[in-house]
């Protein structure tokens, strides 16, 4: 009888994906840290799928504030077949983080300290409020970063160059379109010296 050993992925590594939830990501990390008392989480996400890391790992540092927090940024290379031949190659961007409620012994570029309690009191106090009485994020009708709606631009119907003519007075040198041009001489008659 053969026995087959494969190489199991352990419960505190959590590959993310582009669809997962950051609610789910949440509750199995609390399942990791309470019932199989880990005190490490590795995660892993590569492309679209590292604001869903970013947001899980932001979320688990205000419910248990013991977390330290180190990074690793890196890229992965995806090959693709295109016409049964050439073979094409992309980077994605990759980010590991890797949480743990022991200090690290020594600090690195992605290092980051557990928050301080001062910062998750004011997290908490933000969430207690309703949500009409959170500040907007700046939607519609808000001013913005030039002037913002209804402002004046200076548009159309306005002094250009500061010629200071409203669209519709005479062009020109005083002259209004389609009177007489040159030295008191209709259009197309003869330009001589003499006249007829």
């Amino acid at each position: 009888m053969s026995t087959e050993n494969k190489t199991a992925t352990p419960v505190n590594h959590i590959k993310v994906s582009f669809k997962s939830s950051c609610r789910s990501l949440v509750n199995y990390a609390e399942k990791v840290l309470k019932e199989h008392n880990m005190r490490t989480i590795h995660f892993t996400a590569i492309g679209g799928a590292i604001g869903n890391l970013v947001m899980t790992v932001e979320v688990l540092k205000v419910l248990h504030p013991g977390l330290y927090q180190n990074n690793t940024i890196g890229t992965v290379v995806h090959q693709t077949l295109e016409n049964e031949k050439s073979v094409s190659e992309r980077l994605y961007p990759k980010l590991e983080v890797e949480m743990s409620l022991d200090a690290p012994t020594k600090t690195t570029e992605g290092s980051q300290d557990k928050i301080s309690e001062e910062l998750r009191k004011q997290v908490e106090e933000f969430k207690a409020k309703p949500r009409e009485e959170r500040p907007a994020r700046g939607g519609r009708g808000a001013p913005r970063g030039r002037g913002g709606r209804g402002a004046p631009r200076g548009g159309r119907g306005a002094p250009r160059g500061g010629r200071g003519a409203p669209r519709g007075a005479p062009r020109g040198r005083g002259a209004p379109r389609g009177a007489p041009r040159g030295r008191g001489a209709p259009r197309g008659a003869p330009r001589g010296r003499g006249g007829y």
